[in-house]
């Protein structure tokens, strides 16, 4: 069954009501949470929510999804009106084989170039298990030497492309801008990690373009409306995360898990990935990868596929809407999740 029609499906069986408690609750969480008398009620309020959840798709067997794979020729504007602008995912096999990008980069090309960028290794729930005791500085150098070493310290979201721009016209920004559905100023992070380096269940209010560049990456992908199974902690911060690792199932003790539908996708060198805002995914390193995602806020889309996570976007404390979009000095995603005081 289609992606999208399939989750469409799973939570229409879940009363309304339900769902309307799920968000009352959580927007209650994220701004009052702090006054305990009220916290011990909304936890107790929580268990039941979640139980009715459970209650509602139980009867959903374990089945496998697919997105849908675009031909690498397949019309710009297409592609944005069919799939960016309705939040449906999708991978382009092979689409960026002919990026300059594509026929240049390697990890030998960073480390002679750009060894000694630095690198923030940050500890915080959405950066994944290899955590350190606290954030240390590295550089991409020593990242690429521990490929060989065995270590899991892994680049992510690092700012590279932004802070030297003639990078960014090895990538295809024409077809880049003509697949977007705004303006808005778009941002390029970079990735290079080890083969089993991963980032747990999270989303996020951007809209992503993930181009694998070396390697191969694994992908699990749920719908935007999976929130209401995996009920992610309420932090006030730009990213939601879950506990729930998909490696060790029968370990949850979230039992509607076991009735979400997989859709697993290996990214090859050279495809691309589109993972719309909230999104919920799961990514893991098959083998040492390069990976780059050009990232843009849509304000629309990010209302559309989630009302409750972007309008609580703008009451998040950890930090502020006003830091997370405050990009004159440039986006470094890693030093604003730092921010996060419930890390």
């Amino acid at each position: 069954m289609n992606f999208n029609k399939y989750y469409k499906n799973l939570v229409r069986d879940i009363p309304i009501f339900t769902k309307l408690s799920f968000s009352v609750r959580y927007v209650l969480e994220h701004t009052l949470g702090w006054f305990l008398p009220l916290h011990s009620i909304l936890k107790k309020w929580e268990f039941k929510i979640q139980k009715n959840i459970y209650t509602s798709i139980k009867h959903y067997p374990k089945t496998i999804l697919k997105i849908d794979e675009l031909d690498k020729h397949y019309s710009p504007s297409k592609i944005k009106n069919q799939y960016i602008k309705k939040g449906i995912p999708f991978v382009i096999r092979e689409g960026a084989k002919n990026w300059e990008a594509f026929k240049n980069w390697d990890f030998s090309f960073f480390k002679k170039h750009f060894g000694k960028h630095p690198v923030l290794l940050s500890n915080h729930d959405n950066l994944g298990d290899n955590l350190e005791l606290e954030a240390k500085n590295s550089n991409l150098e020593k990242i690429i030497d521990g490929i060989y070493n065995n270590s899991l310290d892994y680049a992510r979201f690092n700012p590279l492309l932004d802070n030297y721009p003639k990078l960014q016209t090895s990538l295809n920004q024409k077809w880049l801008n003509d697949v977007r559905d705004t303006k808005f100023k778009k941002h390029h992070v970079l990735f290079i990690g080890n083969k089993g380096t991963k980032t747990p269940i999270h989303n996020a209010g951007n809209e992503n373009l993930f181009v694998q560049i070396r390697g191969q990456k694994k992908w699990l992908i749920w719908h935007q409306n999976a929130h209401y199974m995996f009920n992610p902690k309420v932090n006030r911060a730009p990213a939601k995360s879950s506990d729930i690792n998909p490696n060790n199932i029968d370990k949850n003790n979230n039992s509607t898990f076991h009735h979400l539908p997989i859709c697993e996708i290996t990214l090859n060198e050279g495809d691309i990935i589109f993972i719309p805002s909230y999104l919920w995914h799961y990514v893991e390193n098959k083998t040492a990868t390069i990976g780059i995602g050009i990232r843009w806020l849509s304000i629309k889309n990010s209302f559309k596929n989630n009302p409750l996570f972007s309008f609580l976007e703008l009451l998040n404390t950890s930090p502020s809407i006003f830091t997370t979009l405050n990009w004159k000095k440039g986006f470094d995603f890693n030093k604003i999740m730092m921010l996060n005081k419930n890390m």
